[in-house]
């Protein structure tokens, strides 16, 4: 009957209502499919993302939902999160919230350049830079690239000739131009950037650039 009723009430948009009977079904029969279903659901029409990530391992356990789709919930909730701290709170959190994220849903890109997005508007642009490097040598990404052009690192003369070196594999990349362009600026190597930057627009005429 209870869980009729929190059917009626998720059907109706009683979110809320939904809410409390679910959690009080759950506190009783916590191994229930249908009830782990219906939470899963609210939690992320809600944007619970806390309690969705703490329900996961149970939906896994009775293989409500598979690893795969584990894994798109998890990284559709840490990535809320760590928008959450970026809007709401300062750089610790954002790291904070990082840092309890599994290492396995770490690697997803989409997710990496969320969390450096973060780090470069809390002008923590030298840690930026170091995790775009590694990511980098790891997998070549045209976006991780475009980021690290917008970093300042600790010796921007090293990170300079740190990105030259992709060049012997990118030669006629756009994007590593432009990127090349922006750090020989911040070297004041004007001539280099010129040639970078117009090497750069010949292959692809950015506005920006």
């Amino acid at each position: 009957v209870a869980l009729t009723q929190a059917e009626l009430q998720l059907s109706s948009g009683q979110l809320e209502q939904a809410l409390a009977t679910l959690t009080q079904l759950h506190s009783t029969t916590p191994t229930h499919e249908m009830v782990l279903k219906h939470l899963m659901r609210l939690y992320t029409e809600l944007h619970d993302w806390e309690r969705l990530l703490e329900l996961l391992p149970s939906l896994r356990k009775r293989s409500i939902i598979y690893e795969k789709e584990a894994e798109k919930l998890s990284l559709q909730a840490y990535t809320a999160l760590l928008n959450q701290a970026a809007g709401e709170k300062g750089l610790h959190t954002i790291e904070d919230t990082w840092q309890r994220i599994p290492k396995n849903i770490k690697l997803h890109e989409p997710l990496l350049l969320t969390y450096v997005h973060h780090l470069i508007a809390k002008d923590a642009s030298a840690q930026a830079e170091e995790i775009l490097r590694h990511a980098i040598k790891n997998n070549w990404n045209e976006q991780f690239v475009y980021l690290y052009g917008l970093t300042n690192g600790k010796d921007v003369s090293t990170q300079l000739s740190k990105a030259e070196k992709w060049l012997k594999s990118q030669d006629n990349n756009p994007v590593l131009l432009l990127t090349l362009g922006r750090l020989s600026l911040r070297n004041n190597l004007w001539g280099k950037a010129r040639s970078y930057l117009e090497s750069s627009i010949n292959i692809d005429a950015r506005s920006e650039t």
